[in-house]
């Protein structure tokens, strides 16, 4: 307050405030300081008007590619950036704005996040199991933060007598933990600890099965796209789909000759999963494609490869006669109808419903884990992960689908963006908000393009497209 009434005293004496003149907006006292916990405070003062203010920052002097809005007119200023990484220098600008729309820019300033102090706790994102064997288990976990771990298990909640440890530093993990007897109930604590120290635990259980086994073969199967499809392979891309009957990771070899791949790609960033997508991109027009694909780091150190398969991408006309032919054959279906509104699993849920949250219509407790969908679903809990994961805002408190499924909504709304708009240059973040939106919140194709082009207005990242589309700011921008 005190420094506000000594710039507006300013302003009277030197006749800075009155009707007659009116001068160019001045920034002063620009400081970033308390850096700590991934963020940032930043203050500054303007006069001689009172102004608003954009701030735009980012690791690249030519691309600042975080925004913060400080909103309220005012001399004084202060605000919080968010997102830092430690151990980087971060380019910034503010671009001040009077109530009557004139505007100013602080040239490019920088500030360290070397040695940026931690003292928060990482948190879990997620935890679950990925698949049981007679004497194996498969966990995976992600934190907020990059972490590594120590697993303690044992068949007694209370004297966890074994242990493992998980070493790399990341924020998404999986571990086979084998050794175990068949049939059994055993219980994992995971100990996550990020680089300065700090640690939380969380504590998972799962049986051992009596089928799979070290006898088991390996096997790749349910490989798509077995036929044209214009969901699928594009006019310079396609999105590969493939099914593995244990956890593995698997990679693509592709090229334009037979049995000549030159190039190679990890699917899933080399997650170990049952589902499987790649997307591959930059791909020639009308051109025939042979790949194969090869999955290992499977349970007991199994590996598989399959024969050579091709697909042939599409030219512009024909993507476009396609698409028509789709949409004329698909007409969206207004009223369920009798099979959608079946209970078959008796949970409360009807099999549309279940289908469009991904749990199973016919298996009461999708995830196995002693509470049925709908009970997890009222009490706000994800029936899709066994444990105590919470629905989250930014998933639109729906279900969160598996690491591969996701990467394949993704590709297949990038690569439908990329025929509407072509190369569209946007922040991983922005394009992860666009992608749950895409899934998780129902937002059709032309909301999403209308927002990558009006910077957002047309897609909320919390409020789904049935109640978003309601209103009048969505409803003025399409």
């Amino acid at each position: 307050m005190k420094k506000t009434i000594i710039v507006l005293i300013i302003m009277i004496i030197f006749g800075l405030g009155g009707p007659s003149a009116r001068a160019e907006i001045k920034f002063s006292n620009v400081a970033v300081y308390a850096i700590k916990n991934g963020t940032a405070q930043i203050s500054w003062d303007t006069f001689y008007e009172p102004t608003k203010a954009y701030i735009y920052y980012g690791k690249n002097p030519d691309k600042l590619d975080k925004t913060l809005e400080y909103g309220v007119y005012d001399y004084n200023h202060e605000s919080t950036l968010s997102g830092l990484e430690r151990d980087v220098t971060y380019y910034y600008k503010i671009v001040a704005v009077t109530k009557s729309g004139e505007s100013k820019e602080l040239f490019l300033q920088t500030f360290s996040t070397k040695d940026m102090p931690d003292t928060l706790a990482p948190e879990f994102i997620s935890v679950r199991v990925l698949q049981t064997t007679r004497d194996a288990i498969a966990i995976a976990w992600e934190t907020n933060e990059q972490t590594r771990a120590e697993i303690k298990f044992g068949t007694d909640y209370n004297n966890l007598d074994r242990g493992e440890g998980e070493g790399d530093l990341k924020n998404k993990h999986d571990k086979i933990i084998g050794g175990l007897d068949t049939d059994q109930k055993y219980y994992f604590k995971i100990i996550a600890e990020d680089r300065d120290g700090n640690k939380t635990d969380t504590t998972i259980q799962s049986r051992t099965d009596r089928y799979l086994s070290d006898k088991t073969e390996l096997a790749i199967e349910k490989i798509q796209p077995m036929a044209a499809d214009p969901t699928m392979v594009f006019t310079n891309g396609a999105n590969i789909y493939w099914q593995t009957n244990m956890v593995a990771k698997c990679k693509i070899r592709y090229g334009l000759k037979s049995g000549d791949y030159n190039k190679e790609l990890e699917a899933n960033n080399k997650e170990r999963l049952i589902d499987h997508s790649i997307s591959l991109t930059a791909l020639e027009t009308a051109t025939v494609y042979y790949y194969k694909l090869e999955c290992y780091d499977s349970f007991y150190g199994k590996n598989k490869q399959t024969s050579e398969y091709t697909f042939r991408t599409y030219s512009p006309a024909e993507f476009s006669r396609l698409i028509t032919q789709k949409k004329t054959n698909n007409q969206a279906v207004v009223n369920p109808g009798p099979a959608d509104l079946k209970d078959t699993d008796g949970d409360t849920l009807s099999d549309g419903y279940e289908r469009e949250i991904y749990t199973n219509p016919a298996k009461k407790d999708t995830d196995g884990d002693g509470y049925n969908d709908d009970v997890e679903l009222k009490y706000g809990y994800d029936p899709l992960i066994a444990g105590s994961a919470k629905l989250q805002a930014a998933l639109y408190y729906r279900p969160k689908l598996t690491a591969s499924q996701e990467v394949a909504k993704g590709n297949e709304l990038k690569n439908l963006v990329r025929q509407r708009m072509g190369t569209v240059k946007a922040s991983e973040k922005n394009w992860q908000t666009l992608i749950r939106a895409y899934i998780y919140g129902h937002y059709p194709l032309e909301a999403i393009v209308q927002a990558i082009r009006l910077g957002g207005v047309t897609v909320h990242p919390t409020i789904p497209w049935e109640s978003w589309r309601n209103t009048e700011q969505y409803k003025n921008n399409m």
